[in-house]
Order: structure tokens, then C-alpha cells, then sequence
């Protein structure tokens, strides 16, 4: 009985439901501006007849875009008063209302995305071989490209999805700003602690002295790929969007309370 009060599946299902009916529309605005900005590129490629791998530039770029602006718009119901109370008084739990924002902005956008692509593919197809005689190689969406860059957006719309919770408005943008901030933040301060630890080999405030540079180039380029590129890769893979989903339930918690 005291779990039914954090997660039960039928008001989930309730929840989603809402959550799709909300955000169709964006999708189908989305979807269709993507339609017509691919298929003014694909005419034009088509006249050139230059295949250039099209799918596989334009469908990853314009995936991560659209997803990671959907992510931010995911609780554009926080941004109005009206809003924010009725959804915040839904018959729910924050763990079932967080649970179909990432449904919805996470596995559903991805398979609508592909679906969506794929027709686009078909459409193209009929028009290009129709007017130029001409089409492009066949859209793969589990190819090794795509598949990565689906990886990618399953990892990094977390960071997204929480941007949305914390920001009011332009919430896509302003987690970029974070991340850049963030990031910046960190670079300074990592080259800070390097110099202060091996301030013995610095000739200056920041240049290395020349005896030592070679060395430290062969050692630096065995540290970064043996030691920090492999843990940085399992700290994105397996802890990002753990963190972050932990993050976001609390924080859409708080924002009840």
C-alpha cells in the first residue's frame, strides 16, 4: 500500500497520457519544419545528384537539435502559474509525473523521431527518383553513427530534462550557457591544480620549460588514453544520467512541496 502512494502504473499510464496530448502538437511543428527544411537540402543535393551521406549528417543534427529543444521545453507547464498548479495538483506522484516527462522526451521521442525520419525517407525517395531520376542510399537508423548519437541523446537529454525543471524560460539555452559556465569553471581549475602540483617544470606562469615538453608529451598522451579517456567514457555512460534522473525527481519534489 505505501508504494501504491509513489508509483502506481495506472495513474502513470493517466499521466502520459496528458503528457502526450500536451506535446503532439510541438512534435507535429517540429516535425513538419524539419520536413520542409530536408526537403529543400534533399532537392537541392539531388540536383547536384551528391548523395554525401545526407541521412546520416541531417537526420544526427537535426535528432540531437529537436530533442534536446523538446527536452527543454518538457515542463513548459512550471513557466505559468495556471499551469504549474494544475499540473503540480494532478492526481499523481512526482516519481510518476518525472517518470512520463522522460518517457515521453527520452524512448518515445527517439522512436517517433525514427518513424518520423524514415517516412521522410520514402517521401524524398518518390520526389527525387520522380523529378531528378535520382536517390539517396537507404536510411539506416541502428547504423554505427546513429546508433551513437542515439546513445548520446539518451545520456545528455537527462541533463536537459533537468535544465527544464530548474529554468523559467529558454530552458534549452540556458542549460547550454550552464554546461559552457561549467565547463570553463572546470578547465580553469583543473590548470590551476597542474600548475600548482608540477610547478616545477613550468619556465614562466603558464609555458612548460622545452627539456621537459617532449617527455611530457609522450607521458601526457599515454595518461589521456589509457587512464582518463577510458574513465571518462564510464562516468558519461553509467553515471550521468543516473545522477541526473536522481537530481530531476528530487527537484520536480521539491517544486511540489
Amino acid at each position: 500500500m505505501k508504494l501504491d502512494q509513489y508509483f502506481n502504473l495506472t495513474r502513470l499510464m493517466y499521466v502520459l497520457r496528458l503528457d502526450v496530448l500536451a506535446n503532439y502538437r510541438k512534435i507535429l511543428f517540429f516535425g513538419s519544419g524539419a520536413t520542409l527544411f530536408l526537403g529543400f537540402l534533399g532537392t537541392l543535393y539531388a540536383m547536384e545528384r551528391d548523395s554525401f551521406d545526407f541521412h546520416d549528417m541531417w537526420f544526427g543534427l537535426v535528432f540531437l537539435i529537436g530533442g534536446t529543444l523538446f527536452t527543454g521545453a518538457s515542463f513548459a507547464e512550471l513557466n505559468d502559474e495556471r499551469a504549474r498548479t494544475q499540473y503540480l495538483n494532478l492526481p499523481a506522484s512526482s516519481l510518476e509525473k518525472f517518470i512520463s516527462k522522460w518517457l515521453i522526451t527520452a524512448p518515445i521521442f527517439v522512436i517517433v523521431a525514427i518513424l518520423f525520419y524514415w517516412l521522410f525517407t520514402v517521401l524524398l525517395a518518390a520526389f527525387t527518383n520522380y523529378w531528378f531520376d535520382f536517390s539517396f542510399p537507404a536510411f539506416q537508423p541502428f547504423n554505427t553513427l546513429n546508433w551513437l548519437l542515439i546513445r548520446i541523446y539518451l545520456v545528455g537529454q537527462t541533463v536537459f530534462l533537468v535544465g527544464a525543471i530548474y529554468f523559467r524560460g529558454f530552458d534549452a539555452a540556458k542549460t547550454v550557457l550552464l554546461l559552457v559556465l561549467v565547463g570553463m569553471l572546470l578547465w580553469l581549475v583543473g590548470g590551476a591544480t597542474f600548475r600548482i602540483a608540477f610547478w616545477e617544470v613550468f619556465d614562466g606562469l603558464v609555458s612548460i620549460r622545452p627539456d621537459v615538453m617532449n617527455v611530457m608529451n609522450d607521458d601526457y598522451k599515454d595518461f589521456i588514453t589509457n587512464d582518463v579517456w577510458p574513465l571518462l567514457q564510464k562516468i558519461f555512460w553509467f553515471g550521468v544520467a543516473p545522477l541526473f534522473l536522481v537530481v530531476g525527481y528530487f527537484k520536480i519534489k521539491e517544486t511540489e512541496v
